[in-house]
């Protein structure tokens, strides 16, 4: 894939993302009002929709955020931690391997692959401590791009192709990105109606009830055939626990060495 790139130039503000619509979503904020938090997490937000392989509010992650007037640096870690039912033998390694493999891709592909998401509590954490607008106006775009659609582009469909496979073995998720069996093709148009019913939940109900009620117990069902040996039976979904325990966002003043590359903004 060919890209031509070039110098950006702008008076007030620029968003940077891996995709048009993304930083689209940015950019709608940014007019809203919003800061430069506000508009990166509707950026992620709008992500989820259009490159759901890269990032997804179950996924986790690492802001880094330097306030414009006084200079300071914070960092919010909200990466991923193991469910808290998780065993030192849950998978069985494919001897040999270099690569993490396991019989059956079961730490790749599945239920039993699933950390605890912290993505969610961290953007909507990053959005109440340093932004100015609520978290459903970061949310809206994304809605509106998984209500209606977007126009799918040749990285999207080119990972969807590579992961047909995997795609097959879950209804859900052929339904939307293998329609009659096959891969979408560039141009065609890509609708998540559950999505968005999902995000304007979040954006209602706001997303710490959603973790810990609406979301977990719609999640549990699918979950349970296969992960049932993952979760204490007193919670509605892997590691739930783990998520008010382990996954909060929590703001720190550095990074350890290896935590590098974190999504920046600066407010």
């Amino acid at each position: 894939m060919l890209t031509h790139k070039q110098e950006v130039l702008a008076s007030q503000a620029v968003v940077a993302a891996n995709h048009p619509i993304a930083a689209a979503a940015g950019i709608e904020i940014l007019a809203q009002g919003g800061n430069a938090v506000d508009a990166c997490v509707a950026a992620l937000f709008a992500l989820s929709v259009v490159e759901p392989m890269m990032v997804g509010p179950g996924g986790a992650g690492f802001f880094v955020i330097r306030d414009g007037s006084s200079g300071d640096v914070a960092t919010i870690d909200n990466y991923a931690v193991v469910p808290g039912a998780a065993t030192a033998d849950m998978y069985e390694p494919i001897p040999g391997s270099l690569d993490y493999e396991t019989v059956g891709k079961a730490n790749d592909v599945g239920y039993r692959a699933i950390a605890v998401p912290g993505a969610l509590k961290g953007w909507a954490h990053a959005v109440a401590r340093f932004g100015r607008l609520p978290l459903a106006a970061a949310i809206a775009p994304a809605i509106r791009y998984a209500e209606h659609g977007f126009i799918a582009g040749p990285y999207l469909v080119s990972r969807i192709s590579d992961a047909v496979a995997e795609l097959g073995q879950f209804a859900s998720s052929a339904a939307i990105f293998l329609p009659n069996g096959k891969p979408h093709a560039a141009g065609s148009r890509i609708i998540q109606s559950d999505y968005a019913r999902s995000l304007c939940r979040i954006a209602s109900e706001g997303a710490e009830h959603c973790i810990a009620a609406t979301l977990a117990h719609r999640l549990w069902p699918m979950c349970r055939p296969t992960a049932v040996s993952l979760v204490a039976p007193t919670w509605p979904i892997i590691g739930l626990s783990s998520v008010n325990r382990c996954a909060a966002a929590i703001v720190v003043t550095r990074l350890s060495p290896w935590r590098r590359h974190p999504p920046a903004a600066h407010i």
